[in-house]
């Protein structure tokens, strides 16, 4: 078993993603590693979905590079921060947290709040997570991977991808209150 789970930042991605999958694997816990792609959609037929989760999250400033994330999921409740490491991969760490100190995190100490509708999609044995924004004509589509290097089918309904624009970060359409203009 082991002892020590921290990583020291400087270890290559691909030494990290080894060692979590046998951290994994051993100890029966998950670390707390995102690797994702994000992508805009034109259109989803909802009635393909899986699943259906209301969202409303905000984020905290901070004096980091990270973000602090409240977020409501249903009745759940979550205080996230997470921190890029490259370009597709982010340390993530989660922790549910009350809900009534959740929406007075969301009312007093967030700068900003989105509110979604996350509708869960099954395509090519993986779930994709397709946000409906509430609050902007804006719909997103997430897929999370086991490895930066794992290839990804992509459904007919995406439309072009946006992992590498800042702009479509939920921090930053939280920020800046609107659609970003396509480049």
């Amino acid at each position: 078993m082991i002892e020590d789970h921290s990583m020291k930042r400087h270890f290559r991605v691909s030494f990290f993603i080894s060692f979590r999958q046998y951290y994994e694997k051993e100890s029966g816990e998950k670390m707390a590693l995102e690797i994702e792609r994000k992508f805009i959609v034109n259109t989803f037929d909802e009635s393909l979905a899986t699943g259906e989760i209301h969202i409303i999250q905000g984020y905290i400033k901070t004096a980091f590079k990270g973000v602090v994330r409240v977020r409501t999921w249903n009745e759940k409740a979550y205080l996230t921060i997470k921190y890029r490491l490259n370009r597709l991969t982010r340390e993530e760490f989660e922790y549910e947290i009350p809900f009534k100190d959740a929406l007075k995190l969301l009312k007093n100490a967030c700068y900003c709040t989105l509110d979604k509708t996350r509708f869960l999609y099954p395509y090519q044995n993986k779930i994709w997570e397709i946000d409906r924004f509430n609050d902007r004509d804006l719909i997103l589509a997430e897929v999370e991977m086991v490895s930066e290097e794992e290839k990804v089918a992509i459904p007919s309904f995406i439309e072009r991808e946006v992992t590498d624009d800042p702009r479509y970060s939920n921090n930053a359409l939280c920020s800046n209150g609107g659609v970003p203009e396509i480049r």
